[in-house]
């Protein structure tokens, strides 16, 4: 017994000092505030974990069905005849044996026409307006699927050309960190003085409450794209009342220690590329990045609640 727990209290000591070396910490962090920090990344992970694990049960498994039983018994039996006939015809190459192996071929592939034609009625049959599964056929059918050619620098000479993903990868990231180069980081004297300079008294925001982050969640669009946590919006709109508690209480953290948390700053850059512009070119692409939807909403509600202080009369 004692050894089990001395390997547990091991274990939890070798986590958090884990959590201690990756978690990246504002400069100048009082160490006391140590805790509070890896507190909000594990409890920000927590719920992200929760998320994806109750969306992962919740999608029903589309594993392909044995469909060998439903085969009626007429079309099964005439099956057994064609084989039956096909291995005569290859033993003995008789006019005869030929003959009854097509006929039986022919039978079998017209009862499976009409049933394919049957299955396909009963199909459209069940297809209504109300529920709006007359939609689903065509859902998919609506943008022609786009191939991926390969691409390459548009240069002089031209680049080498990038064929799997990880060539494309590479070659997208050097061509946006070259397109979108940062501006001169050198420290301008003046405006460091002028930013160091109190202005007025500092102020924290006010905590965010349950129902500003309800409405809020409720004005999301479940249309967008989620972020790398694949979190969605309608993944938010389904909180219970503790999820949606639990939520406010790190929001409300996060704008109390002035710290996001790592895992609410990852974001994602996905490449569509430009209408009618070539697809083998690196230019011809727009990189546009995917922000997690949890942190899209602590963005709106710390706007909204910039804006309400700084304008009370509004």
């Amino acid at each position: 017994m004692l050894y089990c727990y001395c390997v547990a209290l091991l274990l939890f000591v070798l986590s958090y000092v884990l959590i201690v070396c990756t978690v990246p910490l504002p400069p100048g962090v009082n160490p006391i505030a140590i805790d509070k920090y890896i507190k909000i990344e594990l409890e920000t992970n927590n719920l992200i974990k929760v998320l994806q694990n109750a969306a992962k049960e919740a999608i029903p498994n589309n594993d392909p069905q044995n469909t060998t039983n439903n085969i009626p018994y007429e079309i099964r039996k005439l099956i057994a005849e064609k084989r039956k006939a096909r291995s005569t015809w290859q033993r003995t190459h008789t006019p005869d044996s030929r003959k009854r192996y097509n006929q039986t071929n022919n039978k079998l592939k017209s009862k499976l026409q009409g049933m394919r034609n049957e299955s396909f009625k009963a199909y459209v049959s069940r297809l209504k307006i109300d529920d709006n599964t007359i939609w689903k056929p065509i859902k998919h059918k609506k943008k022609p699927t786009a191939s991926q050619p390969p691409i390459r620098k548009n240069s002089t000479p031209p680049g080498p050309w990038a064929k799997s993903d990880k060539e494309k990868a590479d070659l997208f990231a050097e061509h946006i960190s070259e397109v979108f180069s940062p501006h001169n980081n050198d420290p301008n004297q003046e405006v460091e003085q002028d930013l160091s300079t109190p202005v007025h008294q500092h102020e924290r925001l006010k905590p965010f409450t349950l129902k500003e982050v309800k409405n809020e969640i409720t004005k999301l669009n479940h249309k967008k794209a989620p972020g790398i946590d694949l979190i969605t919006a309608k993944m938010l709109k389904e909180l219970p009342q503790e999820g949606l508690l639990n939520l406010m209480y790190i929001l409300n953290a996060i704008i109390l220690l002035e710290y996001w948390p790592e895992s609410l700053t990852q974001t994602q850059i996905i490449m569509p590329p430009k209408p009618g512009k070539n697809p083998i070119e690196v230019t011809s692409y727009r990189p546009i990045i995917l922000l997690p939807t949890i942190s899209n909403v602590l963005e709106k509600l710390i706007l909204k609640r910039i804006n309400k202080e700084s304008n009370p009369q509004d």
